[in-house]
C-alpha cells in the first residue's frame, strides 16, 4: 500500500508457479490456486471500500490460460495492455518474455477500474532485453552488446496515472 498525496493505493505484487522443469498439472494447479488467492484477496480489498488497487507480477501464463481465468476474466480488473494509450513501442508484440511475441505475454499489470480511467500513458520498456539476432526486434543500451548483460528476460510494464 502507498499513499501518494494521502491516497491510498494498493498494489499487490505476485510471482506465480513458473513452467521452467515442465507444465505438468502440480504446476497448473499452483497457478489456479495463486490465481484464486490473488482473486479474494483483490475482491476483499474492494468489498471493504477500497477502489485503486494493483496486482502486477510474472503470473508465468498466457491470458487465456484456465489458470488465470479467476484472475483475469472473474474480476473487473483491466489489464494495462488494453488501454487506449498503451504503447509497444517500436516493437509490435505484447509479449513480455523472451523476444516480445504475443505468444509469450506472461507479465502483468492489472489495475482496478478506478486507476485504469485514470491511466495517461503506458507500455513496454525493452532496452535492458534481449532483441534477438535476426533482426533485432528492438534498440537496446548501448552496454547491452552481450547476452549475459541483460538486464532480465522478462520486458518491463510501466503506466502513468494521472491524479
Amino acid at each position: 500500500m502507498i499513499t501518494p498525496g494521502g491516497e491510498t493505493i494498493w498494489i499487490l505484487p505476485n510471482h506465480f508457479k513458473s513452467k521452467f522443469g515442465g507444465n505438468d498439472e502440480n504446476s497448473i494447479g499452483k497457478r489456479r490456486d495463486r490465481a484464486e488467492r490473488t482473486a479474494e484477496i483483490y475482491e476483499g480489498l474492494r468489498a471493504e471500500g477500497h477502489d485503486k488497487i494493483v496486482i502486477s507480477g510474472d503470473l508465468n501464463d498466457t491470458p487465456e490460460s484456465e489458470p488465470l481465468q479467476r484472475l483475469l476474466a472473474e474480476t473487473d480488473l483491466k489489464e494495462v495492455s488494453e488501454h487506449p494509450n498503451f504503447s509497444t513501442g517500436a516493437f509490435a508484440g505484447k509479449g513480455t518474455y523472451g523476444l516480445g511475441n504475443d505468444s509469450n505475454k506472461i507479465d502483468y499489470l492489472l489495475l482496478s477500474p478506478a486507476l485504469f480511467a485514470r491511466v495517461t500513458a503506458a507500455g513496454i520498456f525493452r532496452k535492458g532485453a534481449r532483441p534477438g539476432t535476426r533482426p533485432k526486434r528492438w534498440e537496446v543500451f548501448a552496454e547491452l552488446d552481450k547476452e549475459i548483460h541483460a538486464a532480465s528476460d522478462h520486458h518491463l510494464i510501466w503506466v502513468e496515472i494521472s491524479d
